[in-house]
């Protein structure tokens, strides 16, 4: 039961939280002038496996005993934050599994920036003229036309990563 909670988990956590990050980095860098650059780097994380980030984000994970000065990232920071004996951060139960999730996150986000920026390069200026000017603005114009317009890319990315999930217990 323990393997099937955590497979549920992990398909619902992980995709929405990689294309809702996604989604909201392509509707940033739409309008960028350089938007290739932070794009690639952000894209990054998926050219390499998930044991190679899982190596990368163990140095952000590591756990030192309280005697000793902390190295990893997030028990440095909790130290300044003023916890004096930050946890083992990947034995830490049930946080270990979403720090996990984090991990995964990082890696799938750049995909679904990239798609979705595509597909919402791909929406006709006209649509959005018109709504514009029948007074869609902001959150109706994103959530009534751009959300409804590239809905089959939503669907396609929120598929892909979720088979990506389900190949990370490999």
């Amino acid at each position: 039961w323990v393997f099937l909670r955590n497979t549920a988990v992990w398909i619902i956590v992980t995709p929405i939280f990689s294309t809702i990050l996604g989604l909201m980095l392509a509707l940033l860098m739409d309008r960028m002038k350089r938007e290739s650059v932070p794009k690639s780097l952000i894209f990054m994380p998926m050219a390499i496996s998930f044991v190679g980030a899982s190596i990368i984000w163990g140095l952000v994970y590591e756990y030192r005993d309280p005697s000793q000065q902390q190295v990893g990232l997030l028990s440095q920071i909790a130290e300044w934050l003023g916890i004096s004996d930050p946890p083992n951060w990947l034995l830490w139960q049930p946080f270990n599994n979403f720090l996990l999730m984090v991990i995964m996150i990082w890696i799938q986000t750049g995909f679904a920036m990239v798609v979705l920026s595509a597909a919402i390069k791909a929406i006709s200026a006209d649509v959005v003229e018109a709504a514009e000017l029948d007074g869609a603005t902001g959150w109706k114009l994103f959530s009534r036309v751009t959300i409804p317009m590239i809905r089959g890319t939503l669907i396609v990315v929120l598929t892909t990563i979720i088979i990506a999930v389900l190949k990370v217990f490999d």
